[in-house]
């Protein structure tokens, strides 16, 4: 007797293949725009869909933001308490 489980899987990939793939809003709506005015779709000049090209590029781009906010947080919140404190200070004499 087959489990259960596994027929109910069956039936869920059989329904996903018989839908097709959902289409973004790139292909469906831009796509037919494009195509309308002449510029049909080609293949992007860096593509980031194969390997770990972009796991690379988010990784990258989330250590450069990260260095920028803890450098501008430290500059702010950090020195800035001492600046405001000798600001005063000067303004006063």
């Amino acid at each position: 007797m087959p489990d259960p489980i596994e027929a109910i899987e069956v039936v869920e990939t059989v329904a996903s293949e018989e839908e097709g793939k959902w289409t973004g809003i790139d292909v469906s709506i831009v796509g037919k725009y494009a195509e309308k005015y002449g510029r049909p779709p080609r293949d992007p000049y860096v593509n980031t869909d194969q390997g770990d090209l972009l796991l690379f590029v988010f990784t990258f781009f989330g250590l450069v933001g990260g260095i920028i906010i803890g450098y501008n947080f430290r500059k702010l919140f950090v020195e800035g308490k001492d600046n405001k404190n000798s600001g005063i200070e000067g303004l006063r004499d």
